[in-house]
Parts: structure tokens; C-alpha cells; sequence
């Protein structure tokens, strides 16, 4: 979980780092079609048998969600992820 967790960052960073605009919608988008896949592709995901795992996801969620401008005080992790 750790390494899937790792990698996870890595494109979460990367799509902070190369996308010139701040458009929330783009960069939402952007994580889904690039971040998400990876955290839902394991079965660990679907049922994650830990803790400490459950936290790990929400973590990578959460960094993300509070890069992006103004948006770390209106959406939750869930929003990113239910929508």
C-alpha cells in the first residue's frame, strides 16, 4: 500500500507541478483520471483491512485537495472522491 501510496504522490505532484492554470474543475479532473486510478486499482483500496491503510488513502486525498487554491476550506477529501 505504501508504494501504490508513493506513486499516487508522485502524479499528484507532478500534475500540480506542470499545469499552468489553477482552474479547480482541470485539476480535479486531472487527479481523477491520473491519481485516483491508481489508489482503486488494488483490492486493498475496495476494503482496506486497516487503519492504517484507510489513513494512508485519505492522506494522499487530502495533500492534494489542499494544494489547490481555495479549496481546502470548502471541499473534503470525500467530495474529490464520491464525485
Amino acid at each position: 500500500m505504501c508504494d501504490i501510496a508513493a506513486k499516487a504522490h508522485k502524479r499528484a505532484s507532478l500534475i500540480h507541478q506542470c499545469f499552468v492554470s489553477r482552474n479547480t474543475d482541470l485539476l480535479i479532473r486531472a487527479y481523477k483520471m491520473y491519481v485516483r486510478p491508481l489508489l482503486e486499482y488494488n483490492s486493498v483500496v475496495w476494503s482496506p483491512s486497516t487503519i492504517h491503510d484507510i489513513e494512508t488513502i485519505e492522506n494522499m486525498q487530502r495533500r492534494f485537495t489542499k494544494r489547490i487554491p481555495w479549496t481546502s476550506q470548502f471541499f473534503s477529501t470525500s467530495h474529490v472522491y464520491s464525485v
